[in-house]
């Protein structure tokens, strides 16, 4: 289907079985959703195109294996776009949705989702009241480099998800929600109102050479400090951080450098007393708090 004009249905506006593809440069409107698919279907929208659901998801793939390309706006009363498992989802434009901007979920939750979703530098994920991405399933990678806002959770992913932020994830609650071996990798901004504490992170790719500038830039910006990091915390490189910090930004400090390492022990060989003794989230979150 090729839409290069206006479709308005009163149920879905476009409505196509397994193994088909929609090309959108026009207005596509359904009351239901704005596109009901089936599986392995590609829906490319285009940098005019609007895809737009007035009680539902702007864009459902009912199925594995849909491909979604969108340069244009994606919106839906529900889901902005809702997927089936081992999607490939690239963002260049704006999706927006009045509970989750993307949802994709296999069956169960532990099942196989090797979705893959991109946005990208200048795009925009939205999820009004939900999260921008809910990611469901076990496997599959997400990566921003534009902004995603929620009004829940920026992220919302676990089962050996790999999330990769290098853009600005803005939510009401976490920016990151993961569990169960995902994998965070930020070089991007994070921020959170869950509590009202807004936190700038600094992830340095070396130690030797030590990106210096960087460090001291954000703390005098900020005037706290917290040095995290998995190695001892005696004798270690949050000692060297910290004091650097303190030499070079103390007069722009509103409280003491905090430091945060694994306990002075050696490391056991149990995953789960592992976990005990190096520093947690939550752990870093409490610090946070002190500090303010």
């Amino acid at each position: 289907i090729t839409n290069n004009g206006t479709i308005i249905g009163t149920d879905e506006g476009v409505q196509v079985g397994d193994d088909s593809t929609v090309h959108n440069y026009g207005a596509i409107t359904g009351t239901d959703r704005g596109i009901d698919t089936g599986a392995r279907t590609s829906v490319i929208n285009y940098e005019d195109g609007t895809i737009t659901a007035l009680d539902s998801d702007g864009l459902r793939i009912d199925g594995a294996e849909g491909v979604v390309t969108n340069y244009g706006e994606i919106s839906g009363a529900d889901e902005g776009i809702q997927t089936g498992a081992d999607a490939t989802i690239n963002n260049f434009g704006t999706i927006t949705g009045e509970d989750h901007a993307i949802d994709t979920s296999g069956e169960d939750d532990g099942d196989p989702n090797a979705t893959i979703i991109i946005n990208h530098e200048g795009a925009l994920i939205e999820g009004i009241d939900g999260d921008g991405i809910h990611f469901e399933g076990t496997g599959g990678s997400i990566t921003n480099h534009g902004t995603i806002l929620a009004g829940d959770e920026g992220i919302q992913a676990k089962n050996e998800v790999t999330v990769q932020n290098y853009g600005l994830i803005d939510s009401a609650d976490k920016g990151i929600a993961v569990e169960d071996d995902a994998t965070v990798i930020n070089e991007g901004t994070i921020l959170s109102l869950t509590e009202g504490i807004e936190a700038e992170v600094i992830d340095p790719r070396t130690i030797v050479p030590l990106d210096e500038a960087t460090l001291l830039a954000s703390a005098r910006k900020t005037s706290r400090v917290i040095v995290v990091d998995e190695g001892h915390q005696s004798y270690g490189v949050t000692g060297e951080i910290a004091s650097r910090i303190n030499e070079k930004a103390f007069y722009h400090l509103d409280a003491p450098v905090l430091r945060m390492g694994a306990m002075d022990v050696p490391v056991p060989f149990s995953p789960a007393l592992e976990d005990i003794t190096v520093p947690t989230p939550e752990g870093v979150a409490e610090a946070a708090r002190r500090l303010m």
